[in-house]
């Protein structure tokens, strides 16, 4: 075995126990709505109710971010394509929590879809390797978008 590979299954274990000791800080930070799923639960509400045409007003968005979500001291601006919304806005249609828990699913399926297409032999070394990446349960746990981009790059 290479001294590299040696390396890097030495670091998983590691890395992937600093994963779960963050997400059970984040986690606890989303589930009172102070993550970036924040914006995209409230782009897609707005376009639900038909608000489109004020996406982009602050005070507005401010003020229903504190209603339909949690009181926060400052808004988490939309700032993604107003069709990516109206993708998102079936998920508005459920409290907060619920969509979050749901998109969180979504996007654990897009990573295994990525997992699955990543052309390396050894299918739990793969799995590991996703688990052990940052960036990866980052994006997850704060509910962002961009895993839906991972699968396309495979």
């Amino acid at each position: 075995m290479s001294r590299s590979r040696e390396l890097t299954l030495g670091l998983l274990p590691l890395l992937i126990g600093l994963q779960f000791f963050y997400a059970g800080y984040a986690i606890r930070q989303a589930w009172h709505g102070y993550t970036d799923f924040r914006q995209l639960y409230c782009g897609a509400y707005m376009v639900r109710a038909g608000m489109r045409h004020e996406m982009y007003d602050l005070s507005l968005q401010k003020s229903i971010e504190n209603r339909i979500i949690s009181l926060s001291p400052a808004v988490l601006p939309a700032n993604h394509p107003t069709v990516e919304y109206l993708l998102l806005a079936p998920l508005s249609l459920f409290h907060f929590r619920l969509a979050y828990l749901l998109w969180t699913t979504l996007n654990l399926a897009a990573v295994a879809a990525s997992i699955i297409l990543l052309p390396v032999k050894g299918g739990w070394l793969k799995a590991f390797l996703f688990a052990g990446f940052a960036p990866i349960s980052f994006a997850v746990i704060h509910g962002q978008d961009s895993m839906w981009l991972l699968p396309g790059y495979f």
